[in-house]
């Protein structure tokens, strides 16, 4: 199976819509998260490290690990095994299957 490391957002624009493997999402910051803006049909999208993200639209995440943050707008769908914070904007899906304690989680 295919996979395609991200670090920055422009990793992560040429990712082509029909791209069937595995997305490991490792960029962004604080200040300039990578935007993940639609979801892709085939590949299986993971965040992990210290990544930070913003979700909008329909995108989706399928996993979450270690210490990455995200922000939900839209109808995005993240699920978060290890994570240091999820804050959702609209209808949004978040399951926490937490092996961690304590995800911070904001919902506005």
């Amino acid at each position: 199976m295919k996979e395609i490391i991200v670090k920055t957002q422009e990793d992560l624009e040429a990712i082509k819509p029909d791209f069937d493997g595995y997305v490991y999402l490792e960029g962004g910051t604080e200040q300039k998260p990578l935007v993940l803006k639609a979801k892709f049909d085939k590949a299986y999208v993971i965040s992990r490290g210290n990544a930070y993200l913003t979700l909008t639209g329909n995108a989706e995440v399928r996993v979450m690990r270690e210490s990455s943050q995200v922000e939900l707008y839209g109808e995005a769908y993240v699920s978060a095994y290890s994570a240091d914070k999820i804050i959702c904007h609209g209808y949004n899906v978040v399951r926490l299957l937490s092996e961690k304690k304590h995800i911070k989680t904001l919902k506005n």
